[in-house]
């Protein structure tokens, strides 16, 4: 069959453009196709709500694919150390970058500008995009696949790859089930200022309702993630900053002499869920269209960069 790319990417979030540029850049014909594009970023004041901790593994594919350089040049925090503690007090862990031999632990990036150069990436790679449309069927032949867009086109491809997000509409329309668990929380995240700058250093604790995480920023600010009971989570993202303040820094136990402001709030609900495969016939699932994890661990867009770095 004469195709008109080798592979589609379903998908414009940062799976889906690091794989489409990955396999390009790998010499294949690509074509990414999706509803929304990522929205220029433009370098606001206020870090964004959604932050992400990308590992070594990760940074080094996107430096391999040619992005990494310029988002760390515009802005990206290494976390040089990490303190784990219980709320109960019963273990104090800590962990140095210097130790393990590498220069950070993770790299603090919001994913807003992560998706930005991503697209920028792929817009001065020439890659073929299909924006503000979807995948609305497919129709598999003897040596590939023929997909029909809601715009009407039609695309002929060897490998359809489908990082479409946790909702994925073609992992449903493969049939592929997935197991599901959910944690009854809700993970409130803010970006807020301590007293004294975290200077690289990241804090984790483990407390009854949930776990808290600051995630070192720049000068003196830090990303938060705390899971919570999920109506809780909702009354914490809703109080007046001073009484979440009062209520951060009890959780905290004054790290870095307290948290002293908070910028704006949201709680987004967490749960737990797992493609019970991967593949079908001539189609990949990627990113959170496989799998979507907890934040404890930070590591769901690491999961997402790690499919890239295996099916390139």
């Amino acid at each position: 069959m004469r195709v008109d790319a080798d592979v589609v990417v379903a998908g414009a979030g940062p799976v889906g453009l690091a794989q489409a540029l990955a396999l390009q850049q790998a010499g294949l014909r690509v074509a990414v196709v999706a509803e929304r594009w990522p929205e220029a970023w433009t370098h606001p004041a206020q870090v964004g709500l959604r932050v992400l901790a990308l590992a070594p593994g990760p940074v080094a594919l996107l430096r391999q694919i040619g992005v990494w350089e310029s988002v760390a040049q515009t802005r990206a925090e290494p976390v040089l150390a990490m303190d784990v503690a219980s709320g109960h007090g019963d273990f104090d862990l800590h962990f140095l970058a210097s130790q393990a031999g590498v220069p950070a632990l993770a790299w603090i990036v919001e994913m807003d500008l992560l998706a930005d150069r991503l697209a920028t990436a792929w817009r001065q790679a020439g890659g073929a995009s299909y924006v503000d449309t979807a995948i609305a069927a497919r129709e598999l032949t003897d040596d590939g696949v023929i997909l029909r867009l809601d715009n009407g086109e039609r695309l002929r491809t060897r490998l359809l790859l489908a990082a479409d997000g946790a909702g994925s509409a073609l992992r449903q329309s493969a049939g592929i089930d997935c197991e599901q668990r959910d944690y009854a929380q809700a993970g409130v995240v803010a970006t807020v200022q301590t007293a004294e700058a975290p200077a690289g250093r990241a804090l984790q604790r483990f407390l009854p309702g949930g776990p808290l995480a600051l995630l070192p920023l720049a000068g003196r600010s830090c990303s938060i993630v705390w899971s919570q009971p999920r109506a809780r989570a909702e009354h914490l993202a809703g109080l007046p900053t001073g009484d979440f303040l009062a209520e951060l820094n009890v959780a905290a136990e004054g790290w870095h002499g307290g948290v002293v402001d908070s910028g704006p709030r949201a709680a987004f609900p967490l749960r737990l869920q797992l493609a019970r495969r991967y593949t079908d016939q001539r189609l990949a699932l990627l990113g959170d269209a496989a799998h979507q994890v907890h934040p404890l661990a930070g590591q769901g867009l690491n999961l997402g960069l790690a499919d890239v770095a295996v099916l390139t």
